[in-house]
């Protein structure tokens, strides 16, 4: 897979993950710490400032890590240095977080 192509991919992930958050939790823009963000610790990541990265991925299963890598929380670092792969994912879900994060529910 080209990088574009993962790129590609990934984006596409975290756009089905805002969907779904906004789905289940309206208001997670405003739960989220922005400035505390990191999508490397499960405590930090989008999943662990809202619903709790563990507790959502034990709710689909065994199959939750991919749910998770579907839905762009989580990304694995092939080829490319991890921190800068989640670097990536992050600035993806702020830019898909917009300025709506700033807005109230």
């Amino acid at each position: 897979m080209t990088k574009d192509v993962d790129a590609f991919k990934v984006a596409k992930a975290v756009e089905k993950g805002v969907e779904w958050l906004d789905k289940v939790m309206p208001n997670w823009r405003n739960v989220v710490d922005w400035d505390r963000l990191n999508m490397q610790d499960s405590a930090k990541c989008i999943l662990g400032q809202t619903r709790g990265y563990r507790a959502t991925l034990n709710e689909h299963g065994h199959d939750g890590g991919r749910w998770a890598e579907e839905h762009g929380f989580f990304t694995p670092a092939k080829g490319e240095s991890t921190k800068a792969k989640y670097h990536e994912l992050e600035l993806l879900w702020q830019k898909a977080a917009g300025d709506s994060k700033h807005e109230t529910y």
